[in-house]
């Protein structure tokens, strides 16, 4: 099926004595494959290390090549999220010159990871090599058509302009059809029009829509959201929150009362990675500081403040960065002798203050999905709080969880209204649905 041009090996060996192995493997598949493909065999653990050095290997062979790149995981034992990241890098790397990544995963353990960080949303992923390769014979051979090849180079452009987007391309692919769009600008412009006016990234709506079934006559577009609001704050002592920041001062509140807690905070995870302070609170003087000794602090007992002061900034981003990578409660009993801190100079602020233990716990989607994050300060590993003030926090962010969940779901849904709306207002003529 194949001819061998060259083979090339690189090994990155990692701290336990392990190694990760790339292979290429120029290849020229039966049939009119313009260009040929490239593949590229990975072996081994392809931890966050060793990451480093397979993406800098990728990056050299997208530069000097000129077909498509099919890599190939099936030899692969451990994937971390590093990986994939690297693996997304290349997929827009490629894109920007109108090439394709595409993906073998004949690990299943591997494939899942995949499925878990979305890489199938934006790349092709086959179970085996020839898969791969066939996938490239059918798109670019035996298609004379001019109409074809002229679309060909009108998705490669695009692709360009979006500065290596695929699922970005998908979506304004799929506008321009179904609305029938005068050009890629037009249908790119609308989107981001709508992304900002709804506050949802663009990406993230781009991804939305390429998911659901295209729009029906006299049918809602997109398909109503069946679940109601769960009324998060309703039973905390005021009325329901009906904001993200009403639910995110609510919960903070809520887990400082439960917990004896001296100062508490709360970061959103957005786009995978973890935001500055949304929410912070701490104790007044006379609560239940990390000296006062006092048995609570209540509703009367605490002060907003719209970040959180810096002397315990540092620490909240240690430990709630954690729980993020981890998606679990990260306990700090001592912050000087955890190798959490090691290094970190937020330890002698926080012992100035009295502040020894940190804890952070993450509000996590019915997907496993990281969400936010709430943090707690501690005087002592004596004032942490006990298994059961866990239990009551778990209770408290899970709900949050679900409030989240829901306010995003309804928060998209509504951009997709818009954009539907807008893409109809904008055919001739007139789209049927």
């Amino acid at each position: 099926m194949a001819t061998t041009v060259n083979r090339s090996t690189t090994r990155q060996a990692a701290a336990d004595g392990t190694a990760v192995r790339v292979d290429v493997v120029a290849l020229t598949p039966a049939g009119p494959v313009a260009g040929g493909a490239q593949v590229v065999a990975v072996s081994g653990e392809l931890d966050a290390a060793a990451s480093a050095t397979v993406s800098a290997r990728l990056a050299e062979l997208v530069e000097a090549g000129h077909g498509d790149l099919v890599v190939d995981l099936t030899g692969v034992r451990l994937l971390s999220g590093a990986g994939v990241t690297a693996l997304f890098g290349v997929a827009d790397d490629l894109a920007g010159t109108g090439r394709r990544l595409r993906v073998v995963a004949g690990n299943p353990a591997v494939a899942r990871v995949l499925r878990g960080k979305r890489l199938p949303d934006v790349v092709d992923v086959h179970p085996t090599v020839g898969g791969a390769l066939g996938a490239q014979s059918d798109v670019v051979g035996g298609h004379p058509d001019a109409t074809v090849l002229r679309l060909a180079r009108e998705v490669r452009d695009l692709r360009a302009k979006l500065g290596g987007r695929p699922v970005i391309a998908r979506a304004l692919g799929m506008l321009q059809e179904r609305y029938l769009l005068a050009d890629a600008d037009t249908a790119f412009t609308l989107l981001r029009r709508v992304s900002q006016r709804s506050n949802v990234r663009m990406r993230e709506l781009a991804e939305t829509l390429v998911d659901l079934p295209r729009p029906r006559p006299r049918e809602p577009w997109p398909p109503p959201e069946p679940a109601p609001d769960p009324g998060f704050g309703a039973d905390l002592g005021g009325g329901a929150a009906d904001t993200r920041p009403d639910v995110l001062r609510d919960l903070l509140r809520a887990v400082l009362e439960r917990t004896r807690a001296a100062a508490g905070e709360v970061r959103l995870v957005e786009g995978g990675d973890l935001n500055g302070v949304d929410h912070a609170v701490r104790a007044r003087p006379g609560g239940a500081g990390p000296d006062s000794g006092g048995s609570g602090v209540g509703p009367a007992g605490i002060d907003s403040c719209p970040t959180a002061p810096a002397e315990w900034r540092d620490a909240g981003a240690v430990t709630a960065d954690a729980a993020r990578r981890r998606r679990t409660r990260i306990v700090v009993a001592e912050v000087a002798d955890d190798p959490l801190f090691t290094g970190s100079t937020a330890i002698d602020d926080l012992r100035a203050l009295g502040v020894h233990a940190v804890v952070s716990t993450p509000l996590l989607s019915a997907e496993g999905e990281c969400l936010a994050v709430v943090t707690t300060f501690h005087g002592s590993r004596e004032q942490l709080p006990t298994a059961d003030e866990h239990d009551a926090v778990d209770e408290l962010t899970d709900r949050a969880a679900r409030w989240l969940e829901w306010s995003h779901r309804n928060r998209v849904s509504r951009a997709l209204e818009r954009l539907h709306a807008a893409a109809k207002s904008m055919t001739v003529p007139p789209a049927a649905f």
